[in-house]
This record gives C-alpha cells, structure tokens and sequence, in this order.
C-alpha cells in the first residue's frame, strides 16, 4: 500500500504528526489532512483536493531535511522538493490565489466614502 511520501518521509526521521507539527510551526491535523486525503493509496473518488498552502508545504519539506534553508523560486522550490507532487502543488498555487481574491473583494466591499 502506496503512502502520501509526507507519511513516507515522516516515518523515516522517526517523528510523529505532533512533533513534526511543532517543528514545522504547522498544526498536527493538516499533516494529518495531508496524509490520509491524498495519498495515492486514496480511492480517487474519496481523494480529497489539497488546500494546502505553499507556505505550508514549504515549512514541512524545510523541517523534514528535503531542502536547505533559503529562499527559493516557485519553479526551484517544486523542483527540488520531493514530498509534494506537481498537481498538488499547482492545485496549491490556485487556491492561494483564489483566497488572495476573495480577500480583496471583502476588503473593497466595506470601504465608504467618508464626508
């Protein structure tokens, strides 16, 4: 039975969804969400989409060794990572700028011109 490798690699530096967590600064439930929603041992029709957030994805490949501490270009950061795949990541990229939207049309909506 195939695994997330977020699973794979975690499993391999001997940590647990809460320390990895800790270590990462990321809540122990979205390792978890990451873990059991998307592996590919996930029946496709009970596969969830990701909504994890580069940031996120960034933080964990950090705190699991797959990258050296840096600042890295999307085109570097996707293809240097491991645990995350390209349509995961792409999928990442779109709903980060699907919420970056969503804020600036509330932040417009309340704006009133003030006498």
């Amino acid at each position: 039975m195939a695994h997330h490798r977020l699973r794979s690699a975690r499993h391999a530096a001997q940590q647990t969804q809460r320390s990895l967590g800790a270590q990462a600064g990321v809540s122990a439930s979205t390792i978890s969400h990451i873990e059991c929603h998307r592996g590919p041992d996930v029946p496709a029709e009970q596969r969830r989409k990701t909504k994890t957030r580069l940031t996120t994805a960034l933080k964990l490949s950090a705190a699991l060794a797959q990258l050296p501490p840096g600042d890295y270009s999307l085109e570097e950061f996707v293809e240097r990572q491991n645990l995350f795949g390209e349509a995961e990541l792409y999928e990442a990229l779109v709903n980060q700028r699907a919420r970056t939207l969503r804020r600036a049309a509330r932040s417009t909506r309340h704006l009133r011109a003030v006498a």
